[in-house]
Formats: structure tokens, sequence, C-alpha cells
């Protein structure tokens, strides 16, 4: 399982860009966001919880195959703003249980200016929620929140 985590999760090695405040509020705004779509969309309760990432899979699961079905590009206005705001929430539940904060990584290859998340703690680690969420619905199952959810914070405990 891809879990996107950087082995040298230091700053300097990472070369990691620090948010602004508004651009830190303005994912925290988005995670609120999609409280408010899973419930309203979907009838799935986000609460913030570890154990809510469960409903956000299955949001995405339900996107991913209509998505599939109507021809729906990731690169469609509608899909991006679901990336933001489903990336944001799984973001913003590894932040609060973990610690850390939200950087724009700076590296040569593919994940260059993508937003990452630097969690705290005796073993911090770079994850990047917004392009695991991209994967979600482009790639498959295989790529499903829950379980990369698992796998980082068995890595973090």
């Amino acid at each position: 399982m891809s879990l996107s985590v950087h082995a040298s999760p230091t700053r300097e090695a990472l070369q990691l860009a620090d948010l602004d405040a508004v651009c830190r509020d303005e994912l925290a705004e988005h995670a609120r966001s999609m409280v408010d779509v899973a419930k309203e969309g979907f009838g799935v309760e986000l609460d913030g919880s570890r154990a809510s990432l469960e409903g956000l899979e299955q949001v995405l699961a339900e996107c991913a195959e209509h998505m599939a079905q109507a021809g729906i590009s990731a690169a469609s206005e509608q899909s991006q703003m679901l990336i933001a705001i489903a990336g944001a929430y799984l973001g913003e539940v590894f932040r609060q249980a973990m610690g850390g904060n939200w950087y724009t990584l700076r590296a040569a290859g593919p994940d260059d200016g993508q937003l990452c998340l630097r969690t705290g703690g005796d073993k911090p680690a770079v994850l990047l929620p917004l392009s695991r969420v991209t994967r979600r619905l482009t790639e498959g199952p295989e790529f499903n929140v829950w379980h990369y959810a698992q796998v980082a914070w068995s890595v973090a405990d």
C-alpha cells in the first residue's frame, strides 16, 4: 500500500514552504465544507474523529463510481472542489490527531507544489492528503483513504 510518507521528514530535506494563516484558515473552512457535503449529499456524519475517515471513504467511493460512470474528469471544476474539500478534511483529521502543520512541498518530481501535512510527535511524517484523495477518485479503491489513515497512524504510534 502506498502511503506517500517521505522518509526524511525534516523541513530542510523536503524544502517545505510555510503556508500563511489565510491558507491554513481556508483549509479548515474546506474541511468544514466537506462535513456539510457528506451530511447533506450522502447522509454521512463526519465529526473530525479518526473513525470518521471511514465515512469519508464511503463518500469518496460513491463519488468515484459516479465520476467513472458519467465520464467526469478529475480536472473538472466539480472534481477539483471535491478533491480540495475532501483532502482538507483528511488532512485536518490527521493534523488534529497527530499534530503538525500544512506546507507546500518543494521537491523534484510530480509532488512538487502539492499541499502536504508534516505531522508532529516523535515520529513525524509528511502526508499528501489531497494527492491521496485524487488517486482514490481516479485510480480506485486500492487508494482507500480509510486504509491510508490506518497505515499512517500505525507508523506514527
